[in-house]
């Protein structure tokens, strides 16, 4: 699908998505900046027995431990996660910039009043989240929606008409970060040599056909042949 040239905001993209009528069921959605081996399979499964049970489940966040200086954690915007302690519902979500630096968090005086909270801030959004149909509808209905996190997650969150629900899927096992800057470029792009993502590594998987071979030390060589003129 071709996305119009005057789309300028996921949410943009997201409700031209809709416009097409293409979307009739759960589906995932995904990040292009994300680099994940992580199997979704136990995700989706979590999200589809949630929504048996109750239908204003719209989203499933994966979200994957990582210490805030961690070395895949962007320096620019991070975010705070308050959920539910034993369920994981996203209660709360505030976007932490890096410039100006915050020291505290807002969270509503109703949700500290909740039996239990987790209020995380080592948390990386892995980027991939399984979405009902309501998803693109809802987008489709505020045109004011344009940031996935900032505006969506955040909307649904604090809205009392809308009444939908958001969890978290934690990550266990598996790798997962996002290229957010040139730092995370340079990290991950070490994680990849040091072969942290695989299957996905020089000597596999590469989509431009060339071919490489793994060496000791992490040492990739070209399989390419070359052929001298004479």
């Amino acid at each position: 699908m071709k996305l119009p040239t005057s789309t300028q905001s996921f949410g943009d993209a997201l409700r031209f998505v809709d416009s097409q009528s293409i979307i009739t069921n759960d589906f995932v959605l995904v990040s292009g900046d994300m680099v994940c081996n992580v199997k979704i399979d136990e995700m989706v499964k979590a999200h589809k027995a949630r929504r048996k049970l109750d239908h204003e489940v719209i989203m499933t966040v994966l979200v994957k431990e990582a210490a805030v200086g961690h070395r895949t954690r962007p320096k620019g915007e991070t975010a705070i996660f308050t959920l539910d302690a034993e369920s994981k519902q996203l209660l709360h979500y505030e976007g932490v910039p890096a410039v100006p630096k915050v020291s505290n968090a807002t969270i509503s005086r109703t949700l500290l009043k909740e039996a239990e909270l987790d209020i995380r801030y080592d948390l990386i959004d892995c980027g991939i989240d399984v979405c009902s149909v309501d998803v693109p509808i809802i987008f489709s209905d505020n045109f004011h929606e344009n940031d996935l996190r900032r505006d969506f997650v955040t909307d649904v969150l604090t809205s009392e008409i809308l009444g939908k629900k958001i969890y978290c899927h934690f990550a266990d096992d598996g790798y997962a970060a996002r290229v957010r800057d040139p730092m995370t470029y340079a990290a991950v792009s070490r994680d990849i040599l040091g072969r942290w993502c695989f299957p996905l590594v020089p000597d596999d998987n590469h989509p431009g056909g060339h071919q490489y071979e793994h060496l000791p030390g992490n040492r990739y060589l070209a399989k390419d042949k070359v052929v001298l003129s004479r």
